[in-house]
């Protein structure tokens, strides 16, 4: 039997042991270690490229992961089942509420419900590179900043990020008494 990795709770819910869903997550475990497998020890590659490439296969494979799939997840199934499929109607009428505003080039309308430095945090910044697919931010530090920037390449989830070359989480916020110049980036 293989273990997800510390911190992965994806299939917890004793409803992951039970068959053919204990198959579905083994497989998906199994192919996780076999991709971190694969991407190691690759001749005339340095340590800092490896790491890359073991993180960006691992979020490549989690895409496919079962628990992101609701006919092979047994929560979602569950709900689905007690909610007529409600739910899944309502994800979908989301999904196409969310991409009408995304074509048109609206910003959603309960976004004035955020009110910044109460629900959403803010810190001072400069802009300082955008394209299609990032825009990559200064933030100002008080006092005198340090030499070196941190840089983060994750997509980032409730505040924290992993830098994944250096294996690490990383707080996304100023802390007084740290001046370094933090810039953030999502990839994908």
């Amino acid at each position: 039997m293989i273990t997800p990795a510390d911190g992965d709770h994806r299939f917890a819910a004793p409803a992951w042991q039970a068959m053919p869903f204990r198959l579905f997550a083994q497989g998906f475990l199994l192919a996780d270690l076999w991709m971190q497998d694969a991407v190691k020890g690759l001749p005339g590659v340095s340590p800092a490229n490896e790491r890359i490439v073991s993180y960006l296969a691992g979020l490549w494979l989690d895409v496919a992961s079962p628990a992101n799939m609701p006919w092979m997840n047994p929560s979602a199934l569950s709900e689905s089942w007690a909610s007529g499929g409600t739910n899944l109607l309502n994800g979908f009428q989301n999904h196409r509420h969310d991409a009408a505003l995304a074509a048109s080039g609206a910003t959603a309308p309960d976004n004035d419900r955020f009110v910044p430095g109460k629900d959403v945090a803010t810190t001072p910044g400069t802009i300082v590179f955008r394209n299609e697919l990032i825009e990559l931010i200064q933030y100002d530090g008080a006092g005198q900043a340090r030499t070196s920037a941190h840089h983060a390449a994750p997509g980032i989830i409730a505040g924290f990020a992993v830098d994944p070359l250096h294996g690490r989480r990383i707080a996304i916020q100023h802390r007084p008494g740290h001046h370094a110049p933090i810039a953030i980036f999502p990839v994908g």
